[in-house]
C-alpha cells in the first residue's frame, strides 16, 4: 500500500507524538482509502496498525530519516513510501 506523506500532514503533524506524527496521519489516511479501519502509531523503529488486526511492520528507512528530522524540527519535505504487506480482505 502507498502511503503519501503530504505538506498537509507536516503542518498537521505533532512533532514528538508518534500517534500525530505526520506519517502515521498519511498511514491512517492511506488505510481508510483502502477501504480499511485503523489507528497508526509510528516511531523512528517501527509501524504499528491498530485495526481488525494489530500488525507492527519495521520502518523503512525513509520514514527512520523523516521521523527523526521531524521530531528534532529540522525541514522535511513529502514523500512517499510503501506498507508492505498491509492489505484490508
Amino acid at each position: 500500500m502507498k502511503v503519501s506523506v503530504t505538506e498537509r500532514d507536516i503542518r498537521e503533524g505533532v512533532v514528538g507524538d508518534c500517534d500525530y506524527c505526520p506519517v502515521a496521519l498519511a498511514a491512517t489516511r492511506a488505510i481508510a482509502e483502502a477501504g480499511g479501519a485503523a489507528a497508526v502509531t509510528a516511531t523512528d523503529e517501527a509501524l504499528t496498525v491498530y485495526g481488525e488486526r494489530t500488525v507492527s511492520f519495521i520502518a523503512p528507512t525513509s520514514v527512520r530519516e523523516f521521523i527523526m528530522a521531524f521530531d528534532r524540527r529540522k525541514p522535511v519535505e513529502p514523500f512517499d513510501f510503501e506498507l508492505e504487506g498491509y492489505a484490508f480482505d
